[in-house]
């Protein structure tokens, strides 16, 4: 730590930004990703713009130490969500770690469909909730919500919980097994983002999810891709009254499949929607 420290000193800003850039490409990080993640830390850390650090002139040893070691763990493939401890979704800003998926931009979308197709006082499942985002999003534009989150995961309900209190949101939390019969009661809605990555294609993701992201909330198993869909819509012909809401987040070449089964089993209204990136994922269906 004292070298490293000493090393600094004096440094112009600029040349360290270009020494963390280069870290990061020396590592398989393509240069965009680069840019990308150094204008976020610098965001997160500094509240400076990328245009305002070109402007320096100097900066602390301690503050580049910091940020080194920031940059250290993301060399390693580390997400920098992780780094950080958190990550901003819907305007929330939830705790995350390797106990949970990574919460992304794009899942808000299921989030403003049960907000404006949830009835009054209406009661939802978040099943396979994660960190909790999906639920606790709802909750907090729709506080006449009842909101259940389920997870099979208890590290994962120990995370969803602690977001959930830090943003003093009223949501239930509960352990359950989508492989196994469905929990007691009854909802207006059902909503999920479960696992759906084949596990076929588990090398070709970025090392930043293979290897920190818990492998339970990424895969569909290997002898159904569609395992978790087809469970999912066993649970909500039990859970759900008829013409209440199932929404679903799946892969974009599977959802097809799944919305195909879903019409085949006379589901009304169902329909695939693209996400943000413009890939068919969003799966919408009221149960018959």
């Amino acid at each position: 730590m004292g070298a490293m420290y000493g090393y600094l000193c004096g440094m112009h800003p600029s040349i360290f930004r270009r020494q963390c850039r280069q870290a990061l490409l020396d590592a398989g990080i393509a240069a965009t990703e680069a840019d990308a993640l150094w204008t976020w830390l610098i965001a997160e850390r500094l509240a400076m713009s990328r245009i305002q650090w070109e402007l320096l002139d100097d900066l602390s040893a301690d503050t580049m130490s910091g940020l080194q070691k920031d940059v250290d763990r993301m060399v390693n493939h580390e997400p920098l969500a992780h780094v950080l401890g958190y990550v901003d979704f819907d305007g929330l800003q939830l705790h995350v770690g390797p106990e949970a998926l990574i919460p992304r931009p794009e899942t808000v979308f299921l989030v403003d469909q049960v907000v404006d197709k949830l009835p009054q006082g209406g009661r939802v499942l978040d099943v396979g909730t994660g960190t909790g985002c999906i639920a606790l999003a709802v909750k907090s534009r729709r506080s006449d919500a009842q909101v259940t989150g389920l997870d099979l995961s208890p590290e994962a309900l120990q995370c969803a919980e602690r977001n959930g209190s830090s943003l003093s949101l009223d949501v239930q939390w509960v352990q359950g097994d989508l492989s196994k019969d469905p929990p007691k009661g009854q909802w207006d809605m059902i909503v999920s983002n479960p696992p759906y990555i084949p596990m076929q294609e588990r090398d070709n993701l970025d090392a930043s999810v293979r290897e920190f992201e818990p492998a339970m909330a990424l895969h569909s198993p290997a002898s159904d891709d569609i395992y978790f869909f087809r469970r999912l819509i066993q649970w909500a012909e039990t859970l759900l009254s008829p013409g209440a809401w199932l929404l679903m987040e799946g892969h974009h070449v599977l959802a097809a499949t799944v919305v195909n089964l879903l019409i085949e089993q006379g589901w009304s209204e169902v329909q695939l929607c693209k996400d943000d990136c413009g890939k068919p994922r969003m799966i919408l269906a009221k149960r018959p």
